[in-house]
């Protein structure tokens, strides 16, 4: 009762619109549950505080990469939990689930779909396909709107000697590929409804790093934090983000622990972060956010 309380309470001081989930809604295992319940007794007990989304990141490394799990069910869109298989935004959805439910003193797995799903939707609320954050850059913005996050590269940051450049978030390429996307091409009339989401994304403008101003920058990178969330902007047209990860520190360089496609499993990336940079001929620098 105190963590339903809790959570009310939570949505409420976030401004987030309030809909209860039913677990019935929800596409998950028994496995899928037990070990959310583990792994949150897990930190509980050892009192982790601070470095929340590391520990929770390290419990999936070694997890096998799969692409679009989200998108098996091509006609009802349901709260999909599942931690056996992941591709590089599940991976960072679900560490950041885990530490915001941690972060309220709650192991509950109720508890952990509700931030799930306020991580995952538009304003905190599943209603249908289009609801979904699809773009990373509305990912960003929606959770930064509920007070779950913090973008580390805002106008505040920016100053004497910064090297963060802005840039004007232009997306359109759900819309202008449709056909590749399964529930779009069954349903086409939700297509609108992603052109409307995408005009509104379309313009924000934003601050990034670019990926030449990282290595030896001291007066932007001191700002990064472990734990905080990097994503990698890039110059593919009607896309704003292709790859996401979280930052930690390995022998003095930044490194990150993502799902990798290319590593088929969730590795901590063995390059460090200015070197894996500088093998992405599409990637023109990275966005740092900060949950909660």
């Amino acid at each position: 009762m105190r963590n339903s309380i809790l959570s009310l309470v939570f949505l409420l001081c976030c401004g987030v619109p309030v809909q209860a989930l039913s677990l019935k809604d929800v596409n998950y295992t028994s496995a899928d549950s037990a070990q959310v319940v583990q792994w949150l007794e897990e930190a509980r007990d050892q009192y982790v505080k601070a470095d929340r989304m590391l520990f929770f990141a390290r419990k999936f490394l070694g997890l096998p990469y799969v692409a679009n799990t989200l998108d098996r069910n091509k006609n009802e869109e349901k709260l999909v939990v599942n931690l056996r298989e992941l591709d590089c935004t599940t991976f960072v959805e679900n560490v950041a689930a885990l530490s915001l439910t941690a972060g309220r003193g709650s192991t509950s797995f109720y508890d952990f779909c509700e931030a799930l799903e306020r991580l995952r939707y538009t304003n905190g609320m599943l209603s249908g396909y289009a609801s979904r954050n699809h773009y990373f850059s509305e990912w960003i913005q929606s959770n930064q709107d509920m007070g779950l996050l913090k973008d580390v590269f805002d106008e505040s940051t920016v100053g004497k000697g910064s090297a963060l450049t802005p840039l004007s978030v232009q997306v359109n390429y759900m819309s202008r590929h449709a056909d590749r996307y399964p529930f779009l091409k069954a349903h086409p009339e939700a297509v609108k409804t992603i052109v409307g989401k995408e005009q509104a994304i379309s313009g924000r403008k934003v601050w990034f790093l670019p990926k030449g101003k990282i290595k030896g920058n001291t007066r932007d990178i001191q700002l990064v934090q472990e734990g905080d969330v990097v994503a990698f902007v890039t110059k593919r047209a009607g896309l704003d983000i292709a790859h996401v990860g979280i930052l930690c520190r390995e022998r003095g360089e930044w490194h990150f622990m993502h799902a990798s496609s290319l590593r088929k499993k969730v590795v901590l990336e063995p390059l460090s972060l200015v070197e894996y940079l500088q093998k992405q001929t599409m990637q023109t620098g990275i966005r740092v956010v900060r949950v909660h």
